[in-house]
């Protein structure tokens, strides 16, 4: 009945279209996709392509010889930087923000493993919580300040939802982008015939990057699921309550 939490950052963060079911889902979509248009999107068109350019252009400048780790030049700070780009977080504090991110989501084993990515998840609440006040008080053209204004009736965002949501937003506006990028080289690495095919036709990669996605997901299951009651299931018994994670395969 309550707010189900996927782990970090817990139930203040929880409270998005991928944790709740209609009518509050319904909801939500529609003052999400108010904000979020196809128009705001294509407008960083051009800002995307420079930003990769300026990516590409550091990595060239270390020479054909030089080491480089493909997630931490490219794979990690495009998706990211674009995702703050549209959201409107001020490129001052996207640097600590950024590592915030990375230590939080990072498996843990250990209880001091799993204090520091506490300490770390902490962050990114504090950071998003001032994040959002700012804009309260200084509006601009970016997508949180129109979540924040979105409107559907007499019905608008809670801040629990409005957290929620800007936190949704950047997860899976940049960590599944740059896990896509890093499964899709490993992929083309590991199969050098599928790499010289788009090596030597460009215009295949439109329909490569549909198949990285199938080959090796950036997401290979879906998010939690509760069992609200008994589920038969060949001769397993799924008792109420349970956790289910669905993969895709």
């Amino acid at each position: 009945g309550g707010v189900v939490a996927e782990g970090l950052p817990g139930p203040a963060f929880a409270r998005h279209m991928l944790a709740v079911d209609p009518p509050d889902h319904t909801r939500l979509r529609r003052l999400v996709a108010s904000a979020f248009s196809s128009r705001r999107v294509e407008a960083l068109q051009s800002d995307v392509q420079n930003i990769v350019d300026q990516m590409l252009d550091a990595i060239e400048a270390r020479g054909e010889d030089a080491a480089v780790d493909l997630v931490e030049s490219f794979a990690f700070p495009l998706p990211f930087t674009v995702i703050c780009e549209l959201l409107g977080i001020p490129e001052a504090g996207r640097a600590s923000f950024g590592r915030s991110l990375v230590a939080m989501l990072v498996p843990t084993r250990t209880e001091e493993e799993f204090a520091h990515a506490k300490n770390a998840s902490d962050a990114v609440v504090t950071f998003l919580e001032n994040l959002v006040d700012d804009k309260r008080h200084n509006a601009d053209d970016a997508l949180v300040s129109a979540l924040i204004n979105a409107r559907d009736g007499t019905e608008q965002l809670s801040e629990q939802e409005l957290l929620s949501t800007i936190f949704q937003l950047i997860i899976a506006g940049h960590d599944t982008t740059s896990s896509l990028i890093g499964n899709g080289v490993v992929a083309l690495v590991t199969h050098p015939d599928e790499l010289a095919r788009v090596r030597a036709d460009p215009a295949l990669m439109a329909n490569a990057v549909e198949e990285f996605i199938r080959f090796d997901a950036p997401v290979p299951h879906s998010t939690f699921r509760y069992a609200l009651e008994p589920i038969e299931l060949g001769d397993v018994t799924i008792p109420a309550g349970a956790t289910i994670i669905i993969d895709r395969k």
